[in-house]
């Protein structure tokens, strides 16, 4: 069993990789993913100080927005890594 934050974090990462597979180019970088992170973090802030309560609908689209950035950017470090060895690899 996963939380909904969690699922909403694997579903985000899902649906990017299977975007990724389409011709378009995106990139993203480690500011964007903080800026991602702070939905997140504010809503987990707010539930633990009492604020509202847990609601699995934020959780998740929370989740799904860090998801979705933190794939693209390891998306993006694994991609210009097998871009350099191969360039390496041409000399």
């Amino acid at each position: 069993m996963v939380c909904a934050r969690c699922t909403g974090i694997y579903f985000g990462a899902l649906i990017t990789a299977i975007f990724n597979l389409l011709p378009v180019a995106v990139s993203i970088s480690k500011r964007l993913i903080i800026y991602a992170a702070i939905p997140m973090l504010i809503d987990v802030i707010l539930i633990n100080l009492g604020v509202y309560n847990y609601n699995k609908v934020i959780a998740f689209i929370t989740g799904n927005i860090f998801g979705a950035s933190v794939f693209i950017f390891i998306f993006e470090i694994v991609k210009d890594y097998f871009l350099e060895l191969t360039k390496e690899k041409d000399f």
